[in-house]
């Protein structure tokens, strides 16, 4: 029996020794990051872990890719929240929302180049989920205000019908 490399579990251990050395550290009194300022970067390490799996080994594995690019992207977005870089605060989350489908989109994308760029039906959701983020973001920030951000804001279920009618039409031409 042959022994085979596992490069997310290699990582995913690393990161326990060190959340163990931390742990260790700050019963011993010494000033440390608390939990509630490190725990963001817990998915983050689960996502590495898995894309690092991912890259090492010679297989494509789609559902590693999807589940480590969000668990990624997820952790590192909202310790920009924790750390509060650029101004962000936990109070201000709810404006920020459409990162999360736009994470969505970026993690469906990423399967499709790691596919070589074969599979186009991933682009749907990518377009989709990112583009639902893309276009949201500016009316939740403010960006965009006034009549017609309010107008757009009530008929945004419009534009999703819009969207699974052109799907089924296109799927009824094949």
């Amino acid at each position: 029996m042959s022994k085979q490399r596992q490069p997310g579990a290699i990582v995913a251990g690393l990161g326990l020794l060190t959340a163990g050395g931390w742990l260790i550290a700050t019963e011993l009194g010494a000033p440390l990051l608390g939990p509630e300022r490190l725990w963001p970067f817990m998915p983050a390490l689960l996502g590495f872990a898995l894309l690092a799996q991912v890259i090492f080994r010679k297989q494509r594995q789609d559902g590693l890719i999807f589940i480590g690019v969000v668990a990624l992207l997820t952790g590192l977005f909202l310790s920009l929240f924790t750390f509060r870089i650029g101004g962000l605060s936990w109070q201000g989350m709810s404006a920020w929302w459409p990162v999360f489908p736009l994470i969505v989109g970026i993690a469906f994308m990423a399967i499709y180049l790691a596919g070589d760029m074969h599979e186009q039906s991933l682009l749907i959701p990518a377009y989709i989920t990112g583009g639902i983020g893309l276009f949201a973001l500016p009316f939740t920030l403010g960006i965009v205000g006034g009549g017609i951000s309010n107008q757009v804001l009530r008929l945004w279920p419009l534009l999703v019908a819009f969207v699974v009618l052109a799907i089924i039409l296109r799927l009824r031409s094949r």
